[in-house]
């Protein structure tokens, strides 16, 4: 870690992402993990001012901020507000919090997500991979 990444105390995202990463026989324990994880996304707002942060209500209009990616549009989240905020810097955005499997659920089928941007534990979900996973909770949920 250089000394401008901050240390955040390791999520269970984190750990399972470190347990696949060292034997990808338990990928399913991260993406499971993932899924069932509480994340922050950030949305811009014209009016917003360094230092300021509001949490939207999921009943809110939502704009999500996008990044590229090589070709492709993807959303950053996180899985604590002190992640999201250690990116940001000084920066401040709006927010929505909602269980991660949920999310896919609202998004773009041509959407990646970058979780944990800026941070050590870094991960790039493809349209792809997200489909997948998409298609695995919705077998889970016809049972």
């Amino acid at each position: 870690m250089n000394d401008e990444t901050p240390e955040f105390e390791p999520t269970d995202v984190d750990e399972a992402l470190r347990v696949a990463q060292t034997n990808p026989a338990y990928a399913n324990l991260f993406y499971d993990a993932f899924l069932n994880a509480e994340i922050f996304v950030p949305a811009l707002r014209a009016d917003k001012k360094p230092g300021e942060w509001m949490k939207l209500k999921t009943s809110e209009r939502f704009f999500p901020l996008y990044l590229r990616h090589e070709e492709i549009r993807a959303i950053p989240v996180f899985d604590r507000l002190e992640k999201l905020k250690g990116w940001a810097k000084d920066r401040a955005f709006d927010y929505l919090t909602l269980q991660a499997n949920l999310f896919l659920k609202v998004i773009a089928p041509e959407v990646a997500i970058v979780l944990n941007e800026s941070t050590d534990l870094r991960y790039f979900f493809t349209p792809e991979i997200l489909e997948s996973l998409r298609n695995a909770v919705k077998i889970v949920r016809q049972n």
